[in-house]
C-alpha cells in the first residue's frame, strides 16, 4: 500500500486541528499504517441473520450468514463509501455562557461558585437547604395523612 501526501495541507490540518486531533495526525503522518477511523457497530441477530449497522455512516448496514461475515461485509461497505466521500471535521464555538438547567450539577456547581474560600458560609447554605427539604417533607406527610 502507498501514500502520497501533499505536506502543505497536512500541515495546515494538523495546524487547525484540536491539539489531541493534532497529535494523532502528527503521529499518523509519522505512521502512515495508522490511518483508520474507528467506528461503533451495532450487530444483531434477527430471523436467522446478523446484521451490523454503523450509525455515524448514515445508517450503513450489512447482513451476513454469521456475525463476523456481517462485520466483513460492513467493514467492506463502510470502506466503499468512505472512498466516495470526503471525511473533514468542522469546529463548532461552545456558546460563551451556558444557564444551566436548575437542578442540574452545573448549576450547583455554579451556585457553590459564590462561596470560594468560605466553607462557612458553604456549610451554612447546606444546612438552609436541609431545613427547607424537611420543611416540605413535614408539608407533604400532613397533607398525605388529611
Amino acid at each position: 500500500m502507498s501514500y502520497v501526501i501533499d505536506t502543505n495541507i497536512l500541515a495546515r490540518s494538523i495546524e487547525e486541528s484540536h491539539p489531541t486531533q493534532q497529535a494523532r495526525l502528527l503521529f499518523a503522518a509519522w505512521n502512515k499504517e495508522a490511518w483508520f477511523m474507528e467506528y461503533p457497530v451495532i450487530v444483531e441477530h434477527k430471523n436467522g441473520v446478523w446484521r451490523a449497522v454503523i450509525p455515524a455512516l448514515s445508517d450503513l448496514s450489512a447482513e451476513g450468514a454469521s456475525r463476523d461475515e456481517a462485520m466483513q461485509n460492513a467493514q467492506r461497505a463502510a470502506e466503499d463509501y468512505l472512498s466516495r466521500v470526503e471525511v473533514t471535521t468542522i469546529k463548532v464555538p461552545l456558546p460563551r455562557e451556558q444557564t444551566p438547567r436548575p437542578g442540574s450539577p452545573q448549576a450547583l456547581l455554579k451556585e457553590i461558585e459564590a462561596f470560594a474560600g468560605d466553607e462557612e458560609a458553604l456549610r451554612e447554605h447546606f444546612e438552609e437547604i436541609v431545613r427547607v427539604r424537611q420543611h416540605q417533607r413535614e408539608e407533604a406527610q400532613l397533607q398525605d395523612s388529611e
